[in-house]
């Protein structure tokens, strides 16, 4: 699952290395993971040099969807770009690139009559 939030942008698996009540949330960024600690979500961030993902924690599943439902009952914004912080200029241009190329692969885009 990928996951855009205000918080950060995660990529949550359930890999070999979790026990079955437990997922990987990872990032790209140590400060997403840190983020999720204001939730009450905490654990040893591992730090892998080599990965895709450089950054993981493993979160008991519990405890991951009661975060999801909770970001989905306090969602107030109605347009999430807008949440981006302005001076964080990476951030802002990596999820414009991910949300251009969702939107390239909407049906018809560009093939309007």
């Amino acid at each position: 699952m990928w996951l855009f939030t205000t918080d950060g942008f995660y990529s949550v698996v359930h890999d070999k290395y979790c026990k079955p009540d437990e997922l990987m949330v990872r990032a790209r960024k140590r400060e997403d993971l840190e983020n999720l600690f204001a939730h009450k979500i905490t654990g040893e961030i591992l730090e892998i040099g080599h990965a895709d993902y450089r950054f993981r924690m493993a979160v008991k599943r519990k405890i991951w969807s009661k975060y999801l439902a909770g970001y989905a009952n306090k969602m107030a914004y109605s347009n999430f770009k807008g949440t981006l912080p302005l001076n964080d200029h990476a951030r802002h241009d990596a999820y414009f690139k991910c949300w251009s190329a969702m939107y390239a692969m909407t049906d018809d885009v560009g093939n309007e009559a």
